[in-house]
């Protein structure tokens, strides 16, 4: 997913399908405006979403960077700020060592041959049972299978693929099997140590805080994704887990960091009601006595109170205290009836 957003503007992560502030699906039914002298008006069902565009602050964790995990001149690294380095893929060629990206989950501490045995196994046969490369089950135990996998990754990387054994300085570490950078320290033509940083990284998202309050309108909202969506909870945090997962990974999440937005520019997200309310969409002209979000209209010349859930653009959006759906509204010019009961 890719935005192209002005920071000057704020960063917007858009649901798909929302439009506007408020947005509502209506059924079929007249919403032309009434003309001059008329005493009625035709009105309409319609679902209101309460869709609209709320700052979100991330609440973020300090991640571990990732190192060089030998020395020598570079030459080649892949690292691009504001993109994420995966874990499988080479990160760097280091004076003719090829670098590896590899999220274990421990890092590795030595170099690791058939016969080897530890929690440091486990974890290379860990990560490379999620890349694909190995079947059997991480039993911590260097085997057969184990240096077969071995192989595979190197030659997808582009190494000698002879040996299965593997070296701890061609495995550069990652905290998270997708890393997003933030600015990248080394260059081409450097002469870098054991243990250089290779790049810096925005913080873990841990939760999303948003502004409060959402909308005068009642009822929970939710985050929204494309087509994801989380809760949020009374205090305007988002902790599902795999929501943030989503919106970490997102190109354009990663660009507001790396763009430095975080200072200065809110970041924006999209909301909408958790469950749609069903109401009725009627010229605003026929709305009178409105306190609050009370009102009253007239329906056949009897005034009927209202709530009102929304309006904009010239209509509004109400729900009968009768639980009822007219299909007509009176306009009454005169006012000649200003309260409901």
């Amino acid at each position: 997913m890719s935005w192209a957003v002005a920071l000057s503007s704020g960063m917007v992560l858009v649901a798909a399908g929302v439009l506007g502030a408020l947005v509502w699906v209506v059924t079929p039914g007249s919403q032309e405006p009434s003309p001059a002298g008329a005493t009625a008006a035709e009105v309409s069902q319609t679902l209101y979403v309460d869709a609209h565009q709320v700052r979100v602050d991330p609440v973020q964790v300090s991640l571990p960077e990732p190192h060089i995990p030998t020395g020598g001149v570079v030459a080649a690294q892949m690292c691009v700020p504001g993109q994420d380095m995966v874990s499988g893929q080479v990160a760097a060629r280091i004076s003719g060592q090829t670098v590896v990206a590899l999220a274990t989950s421990e890092p590795l501490w030595r170099d690791l041959a058939p016969g080897a045995r530890g929690s440091d196994v486990a974890a290379l046969q860990g990560e490379l049972a999620r890349l694909g490369y190995l079947a059997a089950d991480a039993d911590g135990i260097f085997g057969p299978a184990t240096a077969r996998a071995v192989k595979a990754l190197k030659s997808a990387t582009g190494q000698d693929a002879r040996d299965g054994s593997l070296a701890v300085s061609s495995v550069m570490w990652l905290a998270q099997p997708t890393q997003p950078l933030a600015t990248c320290e080394i260059a081409v033509g450097d002469t870098v140590d054991v243990g250089a940083r290779y790049a810096t990284v925005p913080g873990g998202l841990s939760a999303l805080r948003v502004a409060l309050p959402l909308s005068v309108s009642a009822g929970p909202h939710v985050l929204t994704l494309g087509e994801q969506h989380a809760s949020i909870d009374d205090e305007g945090m988002v902790t599902d887990p795999d929501f943030l997962a989503a919106v970490q990974a997102s190109d354009d999440y990663g660009y507001w960091v790396a763009s430095g937005a975080s200072a200065t520019t809110p970041l924006m997200m999209a909301v909408q009601l958790a469950q749609p309310i069903e109401g009725v969409l009627v010229p605003p002209s026929a709305l009178f006595g409105v306190a609050g979000s009370r009102g009253c209209i007239l329906v056949g010349g009897v005034a009927e109170p209202v709530t009102v859930i929304a309006s904009e653009l010239g209509r509004s959006i109400v729900t009968f205290d009768s639980g009822a759906t007219p299909s007509h509204v009176d306009i009454d010019p005169a006012r000649t009836v200003t309260t409901c009961g």
